[in-house]
């Protein structure tokens, strides 16, 4: 900011919204879905990430900035974000502590973290180049797990296997995909993107998740065999009262 090189200072900012909105918010769905106090601490936090962000932004994106400071301010915070003061690192911290339970940042996590991240861009890679889906189930994933300490393996392991979207991650050599589709694996592949399908008719019709509607499936024979297997798997999970009118 001093050298007024304006478009310098923004860029982590950049990176940084990249990292929240497509990382953590979509692996914070399930947190934020369910009731009770670890739903209340993701939203806490998330509040007082974009309250900081709309403050360390308000220089270089002042109406972005002013938009986010507005949607999460609360009545002691003052009535602009440029009337604001900028955050201190060491309230950041803190924050960060007791949000966590623990003392000083762990810089371990964060670079395992950041491994994990790395696999799941690696294998979503091969999958997008043998012509796989992601919603496509696959059966492993090998990982080189030297950078992952035993404390952070299995969550960080649990956590690539549901990105990358396969059964098991093992350890390895190399980051490698098994493409290999079982007829099982197929099945389960047509189930998620039916339920997707019908969770898209949902959205289009603006329902909420408590309210039931139906949806007349149309597609091939093949599909309708699978459809009608996992018929009760389906319909609860949607809420939704599938039809054949063809049948």
């Amino acid at each position: 900011f001093e050298a007024y090189k304006l478009d310098v200072a923004a860029r982590p900012t950049t990176q940084f919204i990249d990292d929240l909105s497509t990382w953590y918010l979509r692996r914070s769905r399930d947190r934020f879905k369910e009731e009770g106090d670890d739903k209340k601490a993701a939203l806490a936090t998330l509040r007082y990430v974009l309250h900081t962000l709309a403050r360390v932004s308000a220089p270089t994106t002042p109406f972005f900035a002013e938009y986010v400071y507005q949607a999460v301010r609360e009545g002691e915070d003052e009535e602009s974000v440029h009337l604001s003061t900028w955050p201190e690192p060491i309230a950041t911290t803190n924050f960060i502590d007791r949000i966590l339970g623990r003392g000083k940042s762990d810089e371990q996590l964060l670079a395992a973290m950041s491994y994990a991240r790395e696999i799941v861009t690696i294998a979503l890679m091969q999958r997008s180049e043998a012509g796989i889906k992601v919603r496509q189930p696959l059966k492993q994933l090998t990982v080189n797990n030297e950078q992952f300490t035993e404390k952070y393996q299995q969550e960080l392991f649990g956590l690539i296997a549901d990105e990358v979207n396969v059964k098991e991650v093992a350890s390895g050599s190399e980051v490698k995909l098994d493409t290999t589709i079982t007829d099982s694996l197929r099945e389960e592949g047509v189930v998620r993107d039916f339920m997707r399908e019908v969770q898209e008719f949902r959205k289009a019709q603006n329902l909420k998740p408590g309210e039931k509607t139906t949806y007349q499936f149309s597609g091939p024979e093949e599909e309708r065999s699978v459809i009608y297997k996992f018929l009760d798997h389906i319909q609860k999970n949607t809420n939704t009262i599938i039809e054949f009118p063809d049948s």
